[in-house]
């Protein structure tokens, strides 16, 4: 009798093991990844970016691996100067801007327009934020640090092939991916192997009630006619633009859309889509044909009513 019931529960066990074992299987079947971690910062310069920046470097242990577009802040190169000294310590920076920091350059021709670090495997920065002393204390920018192990390994990954000289077309396109963080639905993609644009546009083309955008360039012809669709079907269409760049805008001042032009004397250098007070759209990525089919980019989509808020605020506080 003994003999049995453990044989039952043994095969319930089994059982159990093997529908447990089903759902993971199809979690990853659907790119669902799940993971519970410190909250999603969220900074805007010039005003809040610099020392939590400084801050998240400074806590490494193990690594940190930077992909830049320029670099040229003090305090930071002296910091990964020591760093160097205990850890393992890989930055890499467009070619076509000098930096007083020995950091290995891609040289294929292609722009690298990145500004994202992962450190320790764990912690990603990323945002629209050079690390720069420009970006830092004069222009507008924001800064996201996201506290993940997947989405790291996705920034590294895409690290990996920078680094190692696999860039623009060269690369192979990631899989559609979905990161709860803490419930937040996150996206990640990098350009131009992952069609940036054509993301921008499938999120513009669904929303339902508002559209808020913040560009220091704005040139893609699609994403052009979708503020415009968007707007013509009652949607509302406001943005903020950097003002030495107007030029670009002149389509959609044309077409009656709502658009500010910066009080900042500086820049606004803000690559950023808030889609029905829900949805954000951050990272490098200008959306430019450049931007999507030349640079190297990254793109981050996150779904979250509370950011969103943030950087509506942000807006607010630029018109």
């Amino acid at each position: 009798m003994v003999s049995y019931m453990a044989k039952k529960y043994l095969f319930m066990l089994v059982i159990l093991l093997l529908l447990l074992y089903g759902c993971s299987l199809k979690s990853n079947a659907n790119n669902v990844i799940k993971e519970y971690s410190s909250p999603t910062e969220i900074y805007f310069c010039p005003y809040e970016c610099y020392n939590p920046f400084l801050q998240a470097i400074n806590s490494s242990t193990k690594s940190i691996h930077c992909a830049f577009y320029e670099l040229d802040e003090e305090k930071l190169i002296s910091l990964l100067l020591e760093k160097e000294k205990h850890i393992d310590v890989k930055i890499l920076v467009d070619d076509h801007k000098k930096t007083p920091y020995p950091a290995k350059t891609d040289k294929k021709g292609v722009v690298m327009h990145d500004k994202f670090c992962v450190i320790d495997g764990y912690v990603v920065l990323t945002g629209s934020t050079n690390p720069t002393k420009n970006c830092f204390f004069r222009n507008n920018n924001n800064l996201v640090i996201i506290h993940s192990g997947f989405l790291a390994s996705a920034f590294e990954n895409e690290f990996r092939n920078l680094y190692n000289g696999m860039q623009g077309k060269r690369k192979i396109r990631n899989p559609e991916k979905f990161y709860y963080i803490n419930n937040d639905k996150i996206e990640v993609l990098f350009c131009p192997q992952d069609f940036c644009a054509d993301k921008v546009s499938d999120l513009l083309s669904s929303a339902n009630i508002s559209i808020m955008f913040m560009a220091f360039s704005l040139t893609n012809s699609q994403i052009i006619s979708d503020l415009i669709a968007a707007e013509n079907r009652g949607i509302i269409v406001s943005g903020i633009v950097e003002k030495s760049s107007q030029n670009s805008f002149k389509i959609l001042n044309d077409s009656g859309l709502k658009i500010y032009y910066d009080n900042n004397p500086a820049k606004m250098h803000h690559k950023v889509f808030v889609i029905d007070s829900r949805i954000v759209i951050t990272g490098s990525f200008n959306p430019t044909q450049n931007g999507d089919d030349g640079n190297d980019e990254n793109l981050l989509i996150i779904y979250s009513d509370k950011i969103a808020k943030r950087y509506e605020t942000e807006f607010e506080s630029l018109v």
